[in-house]
């Protein structure tokens, strides 16, 4: 009998131990680890900065790369707008997969001549590639651009074609060009669009060392010319302990209809960087107002 009742309370013992639900914490532990998914954080943007609209721009497009770009702030980012000279980096991309003779020479022709700015090259006159590169990069000279397409023996509607072909390799449906300068209020894209072509551009060193730039010499028919930095106002930013941050790279632009318009990098003293793209402020000192504002605003919220 009491071997019987001790047989009973065996089996019940070990059909309770060997039940799911009352498996050892230790066990059930290990369960989760071994077979559950690891938990992810989600990014979430950071709320708007209040002082949002008190600044006069059309749209505007902020990230971080962390290492892969996150954003930051997206202000009527999907909104179609002319870039202006911000043309000139998808120009500068094409430019250099065509690889070019930087040393090779040519002549300026009447068609190379498409206004915009003072001319500082004229027809008849002799350049290489290399001083053209300066002139479109540095000056933002659109006579130096056309020039520099067909200095690569590219008719300048197949040039276009090429940066429209890149654009679209890049996922960009909203952006097209139909030339090559940033004249045409018909080159068009979004900020947050735009934002992968500068990101792709501003990656290259051999465009952002002459971005960098506010001055550089050239030589014409064998003379040598000073040139300027037409984006002057923000290679003022050198200290980031003084300014806020620090530039590292960027391209201005305006044409009436599209106002003015800016892609920079820029960088603190952690070495994070911002690209900040701001479109269709009303005049350069409000580009350069909005700019500054959700720089430090962006380099801000990444120290929280």
């Amino acid at each position: 009998m009491a071997s019987g009742i001790l047989l009973v309370v065996l089996n019940i013992a070990i059909f309770t131990l060997s039940f799911p639900g009352l498996a050892a914490e230790s066990e059930v532990a290990s369960l989760r680890q071994n077979h559950l998914p690891a938990q992810r954080d989600v990014y979430r943007p950071p709320p708007p900065p209040t002082f949002l609209s008190e600044l006069n721009l059309r749209a505007a497009d902020i990230s971080v790369d962390d290492p892969e770009p996150l954003p930051m702030l997206r202000y009527h980012s999907n909104d179609l707008i002319s870039l202006a000279s911000l043309t000139k980096l998808m120009t500068a991309l094409v430019v250099i997969e065509n690889k070019p003779n930087w040393s090779s020479a040519v002549t300026i022709k009447e068609a190379d001549q498409r206004g915009g700015a003072k001319p500082r090259i004229f027809p008849g006159e002799k350049i290489t590639i290399r001083d053209l590169w300066h002139l479109m990069l540095v000056s933002s000279d659109n006579d130096a651009t056309v020039a520099l397409v067909y200095g690569l023996n590219l008719e300048e509607q197949g040039f276009v074609k090429l940066m429209n072909e890149h654009a679209l390799k890049l996922g960009l449906t909203s952006t097209h060009f139909v030339e090559p300068t940033g004249l045409s209020p018909e080159n068009v894209s979004t900020a947050r669009e735009f934002a992968v072509i500068a990101r792709h551009a501003l990656s290259q060193k051999i465009i952002t060392d002459e971005l960098s730039l506010t001055n550089v010499n050239i030589k014409v028919d064998g003379e040598e010319r000073r040139i300027f930095s037409s984006d002057q106002q923000f290679k003022n930013f050198r200290n980031a302990e003084q300014d806020g941050w620090i530039y590292v790279a960027g391209k201005t632009g305006h044409v009436d209809e599209a106002g003015y318009n800016v892609a920079i990098l820029s960088r603190n003293n952690q070495g994070a960087e911002i690209l900040a793209v701001i479109l269709g402020s009303p005049t350069s000192e409000e580009r350069l107002r909005a700019t500054d504002r959700l720089i430090k605003w962006a380099f801000g919220e990444l120290s929280k």
